[in-house]
C-alpha cells in the first residue's frame, strides 16, 4: 500500500461528519445517547440513596458506595470522583444530543423544502441564489 493510498483514506475519514448520516441513523444515535443519559441518572440515584443512608445514620451495606473502600473518608472521596465523572459524561452527552437534534432538524427542513420545490435541483438553485444575495448585500455594506 502506498502512502498516497493511506493519505487518501485518512482524508476520506477526516471528511466524515454526522451530517453525512441519514435521519434514521441519527435518530438511532440519539436514542443511544438518551439511554446513556438514563444510565447516568440511575447511577446518580444509587449515590443519592447512599448519601441518604449516611444522613439517617442507618448503615445498609447494599447502598454504601463504593463497597471496595472501607473508610468513610474514602467513600466520600470516591463518591466525589463518581459525581465528577457523571457530570462530565452528562455534559458531553447533552452537548452531543443538542448537536444531533440540530442536524436532524436541518435535514428535516431540507427534506420539506425539497418536497416543496418538487425537485432537488430547484432547491439547490434557490440555496445558490440566496447565497449570492447574501454576498451581494455584504458587498453593499462594505
Amino acid at each position: 500500500m502506498s502512502s498516497k493510498d493511506i493519505q487518501k483514506r485518512i482524508n476520506d475519514l477526516q471528511g466524515f461528519t454526522l451530517s453525512d448520516l441519514h435521519i434514521e441513523q441519527l435518530e438511532i444515535i440519539l436514542d443511544q445517547i438518551n439511554e446513556k443519559i438514563e444510565s447516568l441518572n440511575i447511577e446518580l440515584k444509587k449515590i443519592e440513596r447512599g448519601i441518604n443512608v449516611f444522613k439517617t445514620g442507618v448503615f445498609d451495606k447494599e447502598y454504601l458506595l463504593p463497597s471496595k473502600f472501607s473508610s468513610p473518608l474514602r467513600q466520600v472521596l470516591s463518591r466525589g470522583w463518581d459525581l465528577s465523572r457523571i457530570e462530565r459524561l452528562h455534559d458531553r452527552y447533552t452537548e452531543e444530543r443538542k448537536r444531533i437534534l440540530n442536524i436532524i432538524n436541518e435535514k428535516k427542513l431540507e427534506r420539506k423544502q425539497i418536497e416543496l420545490f418538487r425537485n432537488k435541483y430547484l432547491y439547490q438553485l434557490k440555496q445558490f441564489i440566496v447565497a449570492i444575495l447574501i454576498v451581494f448585500v455584504l458587498g453593499l455594506m462594505v
